[in-house]
């Protein structure tokens, strides 16, 4: 979904993800989150390393979400 698409009054949280390329802005009052994660679709579908990022990014994310709210209420 295209963020120019979303309401910002109906947003609580954003969390961008972008390391290397620019992430986009998001208006509005939302608590805004950034954990920079690489892209692990910069490899190439046939590149062995690929599975291996995106595993990788995976655990990564969950051990985050895992943690998002001690980060957005901490003690």
């Amino acid at each position: 979904k295209n963020v120019d698409s979303i309401d910002p009054e109906k947003i609580d949280i954003v969390i961008t993800l972008c390391e290397e390329e620019i992430c986009p802005a998001f208006l509005g009052t939302a608590k805004k989150i950034h954990w920079p994660m690489p892209d692990p679709a910069r490899f190439t579908v046939l590149d062995p390393q690929r599975i291996k990022e995106f595993r990788k990014v995976r655990d990564e994310l969950k051990e985050r979400i895992k943690n998002l709210r001690t980060e957005i209420y901490p003690e």
